[in-house]
């Protein structure tokens, strides 16, 4: 860091400054842990046998779930519910 522009050749005011100390410091982050890109496998199907509006179905009586044990509410209770007797 020494002996990047932010030492040899500041800049005149504040913004350009801040500029100046934002390039440098993404240049080293960039030197030192490099963005690395990772390829995602597709996701398994949940089941062979299920039609996809019961995996839809199924995944949203789980969101409304994790919802209402997360809030305690009784409105989020009863929807949990309603959503339990459909899928």
């Amino acid at each position: 860091m020494k002996y990047t522009v932010l030492f040899t050749q500041p800049a005149d005011t504040t913004d350009a400054y801040v500029n100046q100390l934002n390039d440098v410091l993404a240049e080293l982050l960039d030197k030192a842990a490099p963005v690395q890109t990772r390829r995602r496998r597709p996701q398994k199907l949940i089941s062979k046998w299920l039609s996809a509006e019961a995996v839809d179905a199924k995944r949203a009586r789980r969101r409304l779930e994790r919802r209402w044990r997360t809030t305690g509410a009784e409105a989020d209770r009863s929807e949990y519910r309603r959503a339990r007797r459909i899928s």
